[in-house]
């Protein structure tokens, strides 16, 4: 297995610990009101250890018979300590629960170490980690859960997603491995940041957003009770109309909400602040509701698997939900191509995504079928008489150093600086005389004075 290999299935094996614990806290605190489950740190020890016996056990080939021995093995010596002394779970269900989770981090690991996890799956569980972190906030700002409970399963979100970024520059900046090393260095001072600015969200905002989510719900609960009530009305207005004990009917209360005082903070609640947030809140459940049956009338069950033969082209609008997602693929590719431009810096190939982008502005963009080399050289004729003499020269020799990146299997030789400087120079002079002429062309454009029209007679 390689180290890369290594960093990832460890990293999963964590996060299933990270999880299960979570899950424990979660479950307990909610239905018994405290906090019970398995110790993080003995078992965090246990995931960690029980993968790093898998990982050496590994090392060299073995059979499925055996890994299962040995599988089954730290699942019951681990699982009977944890279980036996640091485990605070209560009744018969709780210890199965327990045995489970054991069991899920030995197969976990056997899986880290037999098929390491894919980018797409890194992905998946990213995704997983930072829904469960939601939920799990929600339920904190809405009991008496402390604030510490949540920093494992913030870490545990953390670590998915420098999985997932590291998986991405894992092949940035080709054998030497430098832009590789720029890229992380950009990643973990992204990570610090998104770090604080949780840690500020828990401080700051997780409370009053509960409040929020709570007060939310009270309002459409008081706004459902005054329809109730008119309706009451309604029955009663109907039932006067009538001769008989029906019209000596007394009419019901008008509703009541009653709302706890950590939430309405003991003072006097404002009737008109409810309306609106219930009717806020059926708004939102309408179009949840309205979407909801959109995406069920797009599902087709049953009937026969027929061929569809098209006669004509058929032409029909895109709708907003493509041309949101056309736009979030171009911004993607955008910000992908200036992370590439910002990890490989000074390399040839920045150079090269930097004269393909001033071959479009210049209106010289590469041919169909060109090669890198080919189109490098012919980008020396384009600024012929605007640049310096040393231009050529450092076309030619990039064009060398780009053919040895891209078709040799030697490593690569980092790239003069000063060469760099005089191609960036160059064609930045190319670009601003460029911008400059289209400017006096549009403005001589604009106020060219107009013929005056022939009189006739």
């Amino acid at each position: 297995m390689s180290r890369d290999a290594f960093f990832l299935g460890l990293v999963s094996v964590v996060r299933i610990v990270i999880l299960w614990c979570s899950a424990f806290w979660l479950f307990t605190m909610t239905e018994y009101g405290e906090i019970y489950g398995v110790a993080l740190g003995p078992f965090l020890l246990f995931g960690i250890v029980s993968f790093l016996i898998l990982w050496f056990f590994l090392q060299q080939p073995r059979t499925l018979p055996a890994l299962t021995t040995l599988g089954t093995g730290i699942s019951l010596v681990g699982g009977g300590v944890l279980l036996w002394r640091y485990s605070t779970l209560p009744g018969i269900f709780g210890l199965l629960f327990g045995a489970l989770a054991v069991i899920t981090v030995v197969y976990g690991g056997v899986r880290a170490c037999t098929e390491p996890p894919a980018a797409a799956g890194s992905i998946g569980a990213l995704e997983g980690t930072t829904l469960f972190a939601l939920v799990f906030l929600w339920v904190q700002t809405a009991t008496d859960m402390e604030p510490i409970y949540s920093i494992p399963l913030l870490a545990a979100s953390l670590l998915s997603l420098l999985v997932v970024l590291y998986q991405r520059l894992s092949t940035v900046g080709g054998s030497s491995g430098r832009g590789r090393g720029r890229g992380l260095l950009v990643v973990g001072g992204a990570l610090i940041v998104i770090a604080v600015a949780l840690v500020l969200f828990m401080l700051y905002g997780a409370a009053p957003l509960g409040q929020g989510a709570v007060m939310l719900y009270y309002g459409v609960v008081y706004c459902l009770k005054l329809l109730l009530a008119l309706f009451n009305r309604l029955l009663m207005l109907l039932a006067a109309l009538f001769p008989g004990e029906a019209g000596e009917m007394e009419l019901d209360p008008p509703a009541a909400m009653e709302i706890p005082e950590e939430y309405s903070d003991g003072g006097e609640l404002n009737t008109g602040l409810l309306i609106a947030l219930g009717i806020a809140g059926l708004c939102l459940v309408a179009v949840c509701l309205i979407y909801l049956v959109y995406r069920l009338r797009r599902l087709k069950i049953g009937g026969g698997r027929t061929a569809v033969v098209q006669t004509r082209v058929s032409r029909r609008k895109l709708s907003l939900l493509a041309w949101l997602k056309r736009i979030w693929s171009a911004v993607k590719e955008r910000w992908l191509l200036l992370a590439a431009i910002v990890t490989m810096r000074g390399s040839p190939q920045e150079l090269f995504l930097f004269l393909t982008r001033a071959g479009r502005r210049l209106d010289c963009a590469r041919e169909t079928g060109e090669t890198p080399c080919a189109f490098v050289r012919r980008m020396a004729g384009v600024t012929a008489g605007e640049t310096s003499e040393e231009l050529p020269a450092a076309l030619e020799s990039l064009a060398a150093a780009l053919g040895k990146c891209l078709y040799s299997r030697e490593e690569p030789e980092s790239f003069p600086r000063e060469t760099a400087r005089i191609i960036r120079k160059s064609f930045r002079r190319a670009l601003r005389r460029a911008r400059w002429v289209h400017l006096r062309d549009w403005l001589r454009q604009r106020f060219r004075p107009k013929p005056a029209a022939d009189s006739r007679t």
